[in-house]
């Protein structure tokens, strides 16, 4: 038996659109603004140059971008992107999972003048000539949400667990006279008021 499929406009449309990878596409930015098309993404980490070198494995990283024109006619992107990175603990050097969720305001520009008129909520994204080259942007975005300094929690770190069963608390130095630099001060203080009572 054979079936037979019916491909309307909106099908159609639609196949055309996912034909062309928009993640390495440059998208026709008003456009997508004026038919308020959302694109969700779905990418390997590893596939964003600049935050390969600092990835231990490669993980999935998820994105919703709502393109839009506000009140004012500013053509904009509200975006989320979340997942989970494995980077390098800094302090055992070994893996540590990082789970990133972050939400971000784009206002979609031609010029550096336009930028700067921007509300402050929204963060400047220049087009060239219309187009919006996503990997740039999405790239930027993710780098962000990274922390500056990958850590376990101090339960799960490696470094910190070594070091509390390798301590000898025979050998820990025990420090008998704390240094109280203001001490003098002090008791300068109390001789100038005994002296003038």
């Amino acid at each position: 038996m054979a079936l037979t499929l019916q491909l309307t406009p909106t099908i159609i449309a639609r196949l055309n659109f996912m034909a062309n990878d928009p993640w390495q596409e440059r998208l026709d930015a008003h456009k997508l603004c004026a038919a308020e098309r959302t694109i969700n993404l779905t990418l390997q980490a590893d596939q964003l140059t600049r935050v390969a070198d600092l990835l231990i494995e490669a993980t999935t990283l998820s994105f919703s971008l709502a393109f839009s024109y506000n009140a004012q006619r500013q053509a904009q992107v509200c975006g989320r992107l979340w997942g989970e990175v494995v980077l390098q603990c800094e302090r055992c050097l070994q893996p540590v999972k990082v789970s990133l969720d972050q939400v971000f305001h784009w206002g979609l520009v031609a010029t550096d003048e336009a930028a700067a008129q921007l509300p402050k909520v929204m963060e400047p994204v220049l087009l060239d000539q219309g187009r919006l080259a996503l990997a740039g942007v999405l790239e930027d975005e993710v780098l962000l949400a990274l922390p500056l300094v990958a850590l376990h929690e101090s339960v799960d770190c490696g470094a910190l667990v070594d070091r509390s069963l390798n301590t000898d608390p025979a050998q820990v130095p025990v420090r008998e006279n704390k240094h109280r630099p203001f001490e003098g001060l002090a008791q300068l203080k109390k001789t100038a008021t005994t002296k003038y009572e």
